[in-house]
């Protein structure tokens, strides 16, 4: 006889038990696996599984962040309409604060407008501007050291603001520098309307006259 032959016959009617055998070891496994696992992880892997709930999570967070994203632009919005609101309160307030300065500075009444400036950074600092009317001291101003340095940085100076009557008059500036006193006569002509005149020093230490109405 063969022996692959008998071999084959022996094993044949043993089958039935390596399945059985197969499944004795199988329960054993699960057996072991449910003893290990304990009834809290259990749940929590069952609660892993369980799709409506992370259905309903994901569905509530996105609900939430769109709410989020409502309220950000609204706030947004909101935001913009204040700055906007308070750039129309700014401007309204320096145009009134321009138009007070201008009543304050140059009132109705006021018919004579005299300015003092130099023609560049290398025009000799001023020490003492006078300026005199039809014989008569109108302003004499004195300077400090800061205020040179203002007028050198091209800084024109309100000298004065007063009255006079309509006609021609006789303007008479002096200009001290380091290099002396400079004496010019202009001639005045003043109308109807307020007359502004700018007294500028060249570099040269000559005295100009600038005036418009």
């Amino acid at each position: 006889m063969h022996p692959f032959k008998s071999l084959k016959q022996l094993l044949l009617p043993a089958r039935p038990l390596l399945v059985l055998a197969a499944i004795a070891m199988l329960t054993v496994s699960v057996e072991i696996v449910a003893q290990e696992a304990s009834p809290e992880s259990l749940e929590q892997q069952l609660r892993a599984l369980d799709l409506d709930s992370d259905l309903d999570s994901a569905v509530q967070s996105f609900m939430q962040d769109k709410t989020a994203k409502g309220n950000n632009k609204k706030a947004a919005q909101i935001v913009e309409q204040d700055d906007e609101e308070t750039e129309r309160r700014v401007l309204e307030f320096s145009q009134a604060m321009f138009e007070l300065e201008r009543d304050v500075l140059y009132p109705a009444g006021v018919s004579l407008n005299l300015f003092f400036s130099l023609q560049n950074s290398k025009t000799p600092k001023p020490s003492q501007v006078k300026v005199l009317v039809d014989g008569k001291e109108l302003v004499r101003y004195r300077y400090k050291q800061k205020e040179t340095r203002r007028l050198a940085d091209g800084a024109i100076q309100p000298l004065y603001v007063g009255y006079i009557p309509p006609g021609e008059h006789q303007l008479i500036t002096e200009v001290t520098t380091q290099r002396g006193t400079q004496r010019n006569k202009f001639k005045l002509v003043r109308k109807v309307a307020a007359v502004y005149v700018e007294i500028q020093l060249d570099s040269k230490s000559r005295i100009r006259l600038r005036s418009w109405d």
